[in-house]
């Protein structure tokens, strides 16, 4: 990646918005989690200072991952670091341990063979997610075959000749 000249506007304004949403979802998320009680028979939720709390950390860490990708992009860590690399993973940790934490601590007291049926809903639900994130991800690459990388002029190097 080219670290002379600063990405444009619109991947600045593509970055702060991401920022602003994934921190949003992610401390909702941790909010809803941590206050979620019970599931069954009724849905119980206790809103207080803890969920605030966690909010407060969901969001934190989606900031934090947002960052590192950020500052990855304008090139200021063209080859991410050790110390960022294991920040970031961290933080990814954290944000999935949670997760799993709060669904496992929610359906504690759902009956045996809803369970099942819970268990199997949620692993359809991924699965069904990962397979819209692969198309989606297969279709950027396919739409982008013809582009020339990011900070390339699409010329061969000097001294090299296409075949």
């Amino acid at each position: 990646m080219n670290t002379d000249t600063p990405p444009p506007a619109s991947t600045d304004r593509f970055l702060r918005m991401a920022r602003g949403a994934s921190a949003l979802a992610c401390g909702a998320m941790a909010a809803f989690l941590y206050s979620l009680k019970r599931v069954n028979p009724t849905l119980d939720l206790e809103l207080g200072a803890g969920s605030l709390l966690a909010a407060g950390l969901g969001a934190f860490l989606a900031w934090v991952i947002w960052n590192a990708v950020a500052r990855m992009n304008t090139g200021e860590a063209v080859a991410p670091s050790r110390p960022l690399r294991w920040g970031m993973g961290l933080a990814a940790g954290i944000l999935l341990v949670g997760t799993f934490a709060g669904f496992w601590i929610a359906i504690r007291d759902v009956r045996r063979e809803a369970l099942l049926q819970v268990i199997q809903g949620t692993a359809l639900a991924v699965m069904v997610l990962s397979g819209i994130g692969w198309v989606l991800f297969k279709l950027t690459r396919l739409l982008n075959q013809g582009e020339p990388p990011e900070g390339s002029t699409g010329e061969p190097p000097p001294g090299q000749e296409e075949e």
